[in-house]
């Protein structure tokens, strides 16, 4: 889908969807087990994709999911049994939205959330981004945790959360993540999986070797909980038949005694390295020295643990203090003084999803006088972020008509200019693809850059963008219409 020219992307085109897209592609009974495997894929991919719409050439009206609602979906309407190959570009009349074409073909509570859609103004592509990531691109992460939800399985009910928030090392979590999934090779899970004929415990001889028997219902197990249950004052509960409820008992018990970790993950990790000496290296170990083993790991966890929480507070600088020593050395006039050409503040006020925001921006010459200010009241739009970027391709768009090719634009949105920054190298070239809500603002914006000489964009602190801030929320709340200030400077 990212690399529709690459050679794998073609052969499989060619063989299984040769005029479909690969959304709308089929599997068949006698398809390659690879193809199978990735159609599979695509079942749960389609769950969380959602067109970023640029010139709309690529999305089908009636088909893909373009509605910036959640989940994702397409438009509907009457227009759909006339017109079932409509793209979202014959929407479009000279970059805006055509509303008598609107109001005839698409449902009547669909228009509202197409108008709050700002299509590209330069022709950028569409772009196709995952909702469940920040940066828009599908990881096995995220897609892991969408197959959760949407299963119906028990797999919801187990502890998984509770247990990676607990302060052990990764190994041992890990080991215990491997318990609630029943993955751990005990002799009845060999068994079932003809690498063993035998699957009776082999310390205790008495019953099958299950995760749950393993840990906390053989004889010698139940021994070394209730042990270290009397050394630590405490009954030891773990008798229950499901070794998630003794898990979960586990991980009760660490939240009732409110340490910052606890020693109960160690004792049945110690427990397994116990059984598989036995096994691997016919090596019996006594239950003290099980404890003991398992006590002193406890011990050397929490004393490295203590010693890198006492480094972080010794060399973090508090959040406060950062911005004041960096506020306290800025001004305007020594910004714009600075600066090789003319300086634009841009701000954005946002209030929510459907209301009405405001765009403010003031440009400053290099006697950190103001040359002219503009602000507009908008559609509603779905984030803050959206109505930031929204407001920095306008300033950098009327600006640029106004024949100021020289300019350094500066905002308080962090994440915005930091994108911004690391799009552009000294010949404005972008280095790597955007999938983010951004992404059609952000090509827009890199392509008008083109027509300056110079152009930079950096980060400022909240209160030095004063003007801009009040000229944007003066546009929300009087819902200006788009308005350009001159001020005569010598």
């Amino acid at each position: 889908m990212q690399q529709p020219t690459s050679l794998i992307a073609k052969v499989l085109k060619a063989k299984y969807y040769p005029k479909q897209s690969l959304l709308t592609s089929a599997c068949k009974a006698n398809s390659s087990y690879a193809w199978k495997s990735i159609f599979q894929g695509i079942k749960l991919i389609s769950t969380g994709l959602k067109y970023i719409v640029g010139n709309g050439k690529q999305i089908n009206v009636w088909q893909d999911p373009w509605l910036h609602l959640n989940p994702p979906r397409p438009a509907r309407g009457p227009g759909a049994s006339t017109n079932p190959n409509l793209k979202v570009s014959d929407l479009l009349l000279h970059g805006h939205w055509n509303e008598p074409l609107l109001n005839n073909i698409i449902h009547h509570e669909d228009i509202p959330h197409i108008k709050n859609i700002r299509p590209s103004i330069t022709g950028a592509d569409d772009v196709l981004t995952w909702i469940h990531t920040k940066d828009g691109l599908y990881s096995v992460k995220s897609g892991y945790h969408v197959q959760r939800k949407l299963s119906h399985n028990t797999i919801q009910d187990k502890p998984f959360a509770r247990l990676w928030k607990q302060n052990m090392p990764q190994k041992i979590k890990h080991f215990w993540w491997r318990c609630l999934h029943n993955v751990v090779p005990t002799a009845e899970n060999l068994k079932k999986r003809r690498m063993l004929k035998d699957d009776t415990c082999q310390r205790c001889g008495e019953a099958p070797e299950t995760i749950n028997h393993l840990l906390f219902q053989c004889r010698i197990s139940k021994e070394i909980w209730d042990l270290t249950a009397n050394f630590n004052g405490i009954r030891s509960p773990f008798y229950l038949n499901s070794v998630d409820q003794n898990i979960e008992l586990l991980l009760n018990l660490n939240n009732n005694q409110r340490k910052d970790a606890s020693l109960f993950p160690f004792i049945g990790w110690r427990i397994w390295k116990m059984r598989n000496d036995l096994i691997f290296n016919n090596k019996r170990w006594s239950l003290p020295d099980t404890i003991n083993k398992a006590i002193l790991d406890f011990q050397q966890w929490k004393e490295s643990y203590s010693i890198n929480k006492h480094d972080s507070q010794k060399y973090t600088v508090p959040e406060h203090h950062k911005h004041q020593s960096s506020a306290t050395n800025t001004s305007i006039s020594s910004i714009t003084k600075e600066a090789k050409g003319y300086c634009c503040f841009v701000d954005a006020s946002w209030n929510s999803p459907n209301d009405s925001t405001g765009i403010g921006w003031a440009l400053y010459n290099k006697n950190a006088q103001i040359v002219l200010k503009g602000m507009v009241s908008i559609n509603p739009m779905s984030t803050p972020l959206e109505v930031e970027a929204e407001a920095l391709r306008m300033a950098v768009l009327h600006t640029n008509r106004l024949g100021y090719t020289n300019v350094v634009f500066f905002g308080d949105a962090e994440s915005l200019y930091q994108q911004t920054s690391r799009i552009f190298s000294g010949n404005h070239r972008c280095h790597q693809a955007d999938h983010t809500i951004l992404a059609t603002l952000l090509k827009d914006i890199e392509n008008i850059a083109r027509s300056y000489e110079t152009i930079n964009f950096v980060k400022i602190p909240r209160f030095l963008n004063g003007v801009a801030d009040g000229l944007a929320k003066q546009a929300r709340i009087n819902r200006s219409s788009f308005v350009i200030s001159w001020n005569h400077v010598n």
